[in-house]
């Protein structure tokens, strides 16, 4: 991907989280655009853009925000390492292969979100409507991503 190509869809996503971020409730935190790019990014490419994605993404965190590193870092990375996990295992291109990959990933960095944020671990009813909305946004959020795959240079799809 060009880096022009490459910082538009940065720089949409972090406008998108911008203006999301006040309608976000507990549950919905999970469906954050920038974690859904972060995701995405980590199913079909190489690990330098990915650490770029994560990078910006701690950076915008931790700039307009009170968290500590650990409080951004830590389900970010744990989210990582679970989709490039799972990865392994099932085919991320196959469409309803790509939730089984993407829904626990997400509902792993929110459960530890919640305990580092909160210090308890959340309830039952936390992780099931956070499912109901993790499935809701990558539904929608994917597709739009899958358009922009040929513009990546050096991701992997089958087309």
């Amino acid at each position: 991907m060009k880096v022009g190509w490459f910082t538009i869809i940065l720089v949409l996503t972090i406008f998108t989280t911008g203006a999301f971020r006040p309608l976000m409730v507990k549950t919905a935190a999970v469906a954050d655009p920038l974690l859904i790019l972060l995701v995405w990014f980590a199913l079909v490419d190489r690990w330098p853009r990915i650490v770029v994605v994560l990078s910006v993404i701690c950076i915008y965190r931790l700039y307009g925000g009170i968290s500590t590193p650990l409080e951004v870092l830590a389900p970010l990375l744990l989210v990582l390492i679970a989709v490039r996990g799972l990865r392994q295992l099932l085919d991320p291109y196959h469409p309803w292969k790509r939730f089984q990959i993407v829904i626990p990933a997400l509902l792993l960095g929110a459960v530890l979100q919640e305990f580092v944020l909160a210090g308890n671990l959340p309830t039952i009813s936390f992780v099931f409507q956070s499912c109901w909305v993790v499935a809701l946004f990558v539904a929608l959020l994917f597709p739009v991503l899958d358009l922009t795959t040929p513009l990546l240079r050096s991701a992997r799809f089958p087309l």
